[in-house]
């Protein structure tokens, strides 16, 4: 009966032992998941910023390489002549090939598009308009090719994000419920 009253006080005593073992094991997995939780965010958050650098020096570069020069044409011509005898139609077509690069960027999300309408969306989309005649006649070519398609659709996704802004402008410039109930306030 001692061995077998001993061999109860030894199992219990070892599993005691394993029982502080578990707890500072589990006390060890849940820093090193609190560790890797904290590493991703880190991560990703580094990795947000960044793609928004990106896009803000992209988006700069393109400013003085595409749109400062396209703003003296438009002060030249209001709209874009489309004429082949156009003189600087090559260089239009240059501008148009660097605006689509920097859109397959923004489509393959190297580049962040919520960035691009905070620093000039409503812009990028009224020289996409100026451009747009030209953009047409090559699209009217049947050489094979999809002409400037990331362009539209980058204009198509920055158009869609201010559409909600514009409607709620509208809604709450058409109510008239807030001047109507305030008639007697001078």
């Amino acid at each position: 009966m001692n061995m077998l009253l001993s061999g109860n006080i030894e199992s219990s005593t070892n599993q005691m032992s394993f029982m502080w073992l578990d707890w500072q094991d589990m006390i060890t997995i849940v820093i090193s998941v609190a560790a890797l939780v904290l590493a991703v965010y880190q991560y990703f958050g580094d990795y947000r910023r960044k793609k928004r650098q990106d896009t803000l020096e992209a988006y700069n570069e393109l400013q003085n390489d595409v749109f400062t020069p396209l703003n003296k044409l438009r002060k030249e011509y209001a709209e874009l002549p489309i004429d082949n005898d156009f003189e600087m139609r090559s260089e239009v077509t240059g501008y148009l090939a660097k605006i689509e690069r920097f859109c397959v960027g923004v489509n393959l999300k190297i580049y962040d598009i919520k960035t691009l309408k905070r620093c000039g969306g409503a812009y990028f989309v009224r020289q996409y308009l100026y451009l747009k005649p030209l953009i047409d006649i090559k699209k009217g070519r049947n050489n094979g090719g999809k002409h400037y398609d990331e362009l539209e659709k980058v204009v198509s996704k920055l158009e869609s994000m201010y559409k909600p802004e514009v409607i709620s402008i509208s809604h709450s410039l058409s109510d008239d419920s807030y001047v109507n109930e305030n008639k007697d306030i001078p």
